[in-house]
Formats: C-alpha cells, sequence, structure tokens
C-alpha cells in the first residue's frame, strides 16, 4: 500500500511540479524551484482543499516566500489549471 501511495505521490508531484514551471514565474530556474509551494498544494488538495484554500495557500506562498508581487500574479487563472488537473487525475 505504502509503495502504491508513494508512486501516486511522486506521478502527482512531478505533474504538478510542471504545471507550476510552465507559468514562466522566473527564466532559466530548475524544474524543482517551487518544489515547496508543489508539495503545499499537493497536500491541501489530498486533505479536500476547495478554490478558495488553494488560492490562499498559492498567493501566501509566491508572494511572502518568494517575493512576487500579487499584481503580476494570475492566481485565479492558475487555481483553475490546478484544479482541472486534479480533477482528471482524481
Amino acid at each position: 500500500m505504502k509503495s502504491k501511495l508513494s508512486k501516486t505521490y511522486k506521478q502527482q508531484l512531478t505533474e504538478l511540479r510542471e504545471i507550476v514551471h510552465s507559468w514562466g514565474l522566473l527564466d532559466n530556474v530548475p524544474l524543482d524551484e517551487y518544489d515547496s509551494v508543489v508539495h503545499l498544494i499537493i497536500s491541501q488538495l489530498n486533505n479536500g482543499a476547495n478554490k478558495y484554500k488553494i488560492s490562499k495557500v498559492l498567493t501566501f506562498e509566491l508572494c511572502h516566500n518568494y517575493g512576487f508581487s500579487l499584481k503580476y500574479l494570475e492566481i485565479d487563472k492558475w487555481v483553475f489549471e490546478i484544479l482541472e488537473w486534479w480533477n482528471k487525475i482524481k
């Protein structure tokens, strides 16, 4: 059972990492640059978080931990993209 969960989590990590990286927040960064955000979002999704919660988590992480300005972020679009991906895999 643990192996299956681990494999599922790794797949989720890989897919969401690619989604976040595709937003082009910074040029020439490693694929794992935003893993703290990715891990947190996956955890929230697995615990049943809704659009509002994901939006708050994403905003906090990108603005407070990475220093991005909210006016340059497309939070609603990205949350939609995340939830669309999540609904496809669940």
